[in-house]
Order: structure tokens, then C-alpha cells, then sequence
């Protein structure tokens, strides 16, 4: 039982190991973020999944969390309709003052977010990877300006955790 290990013996844990690496990433930057169920950001939904992430990985501004949000999340081969429609209703709900929430997959994930900061709107980002890895490759500016824009990106991933696009 390695957290109870940790909990009791923190030097002899390979926990201590992985946690000082979280700790670590953290300090490198403003913009990092570790998020457990009992810091003041941490999404009180998540409380609400029968095995919600013990941790969160977030990197931007942590207020991005204070905006009632809504998910926009589709397929990865949109039709041109289907991106029209997931632009204007992103577009439309960041204008309302609502966060889009989204994967950043190809496709309307990416589409949604887009929309999102055209409109001046706020995005948040949920990553099936390590919060510093980029994928798909192609949403490198995507993340950046989500991080520019007032944008929070969040995993329950350790950074360098790459992505499985199979799942």
C-alpha cells in the first residue's frame, strides 16, 4: 500500500518521489497549479464521480473556475455544418458570460475553444495527457493563446504523461 507508506514513512514512500516532482513543477511558474479536493478551486462536481482524480494538474488562471461553465465536446470528423454550428454556439454562450469547456481534441473540441476566445470569452481545457504536452501538435497555438486569454488548462496527468489517441 504505497500511500500508506507515504503517509507514514513519507522518505521510504516511491510516492515522496512523485510528489516532490509535483511540487517542483509547481514552483516553476505562477501559472501552475496543484489541485485537491480541499484547495478553494477545486471543482466541487468532480466530488460528484464514483473515482474523481485525487490531484489536478492546472496551468493559467485558476479564476477561469469561477465562470458557470458549459461542455462542448464532439466528434474528432465534424461535417462543415457541424463546425459552423459548434462555432456560433460557443461563440454565443462565451458572449453569455458562459466558459467553454472542452478536450481540445481535433474537431469540435478544438472548434468550440476557438469560438470561445474570438468571442473574448473564457476557456478551460481538459487534457488526456501531461499538462505540458501538447496534443494534438497542431493546437499549439491553441494552447498558447488559451493561456494568454485568461484560458485554464487542466489534467489529472502528470506532466510528460503522453497522449493515447485510441481512447
Amino acid at each position: 500500500d504505497a500511500l500508506r507508506l507515504w503517509l507514514e514513512h513519507p522518505s521510504r514512500s516511491p510516492l515522496q518521489v512523485e510528489v516532490e516532482r509535483a511540487l517542483d513543477w509547481a514552483s516553476r511558474d505562477a501559472a501552475h497549479h496543484l489541485l485537491t479536493p480541499s484547495h478553494p478551486a477545486w471543482p466541487a462536481l468532480l466530488d460528484e464521480l464514483p473515482d474523481p482524480p485525487p490531484l489536478l494538474w492546472a496551468q493559467g488562471s485558476l479564476e477561469a473556475l469561477d465562470v458557470p461553465g458549459l461542455a462542448i465536446v464532439g466528434t474528432r470528423r465534424p461535417t462543415r455544418e457541424g463546425l459552423g454550428n459548434t462555432a456560433r454556439f460557443a461563440g454565443d454562450l462565451a458572449r453569455a458570460g458562459l466558459a467553454v469547456i472542452s478536450g481540445m481534441a481535433l474537431g469540435v473540441d478544438g472548434q468550440a475553444h476557438h469560438a470561445a476566445l474570438e468571442a473574448g470569452g473564457t476557456s478551460i481545457g481538459v487534457l488526456g495527457c501531461g499538462i505540458d504536452v501538447v496534443y494534438p501538435a497542431r493546437h499549439t497555438g491553441l494552447y498558447r493563446q488559451m493561456l494568454e486569454r485568461g484560458g485554464l488548462l487542466v489534467s489529472e496527468h502528470a506532466p510528460g504523461v503522453r497522449a493515447n489517441p485510441a481512447f
